[in-house]
């Protein structure tokens, strides 16, 4: 018996087996990658420090609101595959009928950038029924909102 030609025989009916398993996976990987954008940006918001007008792409000019923000006066639109980092020392008041609306395939972090060990807050200026957080969903990236208090009835300080 031939160990090479059994070995061979193995590989060829495997591969006739799991060719469809094979391809599936390699083209739901590609688009996968493929579906996170070339052109994402890391932004900044800082409450205290920032201004809509700003760029936002560094700490040290941030936006002062998030696109999605009721408050917010720039004309930036998020993208898939942003990541907007929240001073963790801020609070944002919100009112109206809701705090921020996230962008799908966005992250959103409220705890690693800014002075401080907190974490940002959104806060409701008043009771808030329709909720401080909304979102939609993409269908590849996740949206991530990570980091955050959030308060929606205004009463905590």
């Amino acid at each position: 018996m031939n160990v090479s030609t059994d070995e061979s025989a193995m590989k060829t009916a495997f591969w006739k087996r799991n060719r469809l398993r094979v391809c599936v996976g390699l083209a739901a990987g590609a688009l996968v990658l493929g579906s996170f954008s070339a052109d994402a940006a890391t932004y900044y918001v800082s409450q205290m420090a920032g201004s809509d007008s700003n760029a936002g792409t560094s700490s040290g000019a941030p936006w002062k609101n998030c696109p999605g923000m009721a408050a917010y006066a720039g004309s930036r639109t998020l993208q898939p595959g942003d990541i907007v980092y929240f001073d963790r020392s801020n609070t944002w008041p919100v009112s109206g009928s809701g705090g921020i609306f996230l962008t799908g395939g966005v992250t959103y972090i409220g705890d690693s950038w800014g002075s401080g060990t907190t974490r940002a807050h959104l806060q409701a200026t008043n009771a808030m029924d329709s909720g401080v957080v909304a979102f939609s969903d993409h269908p590849t990236i996740p949206t991530i909102f990570q980091g955050f208090n959030v308060d929606a009835n205004g009463q905590v300080t």
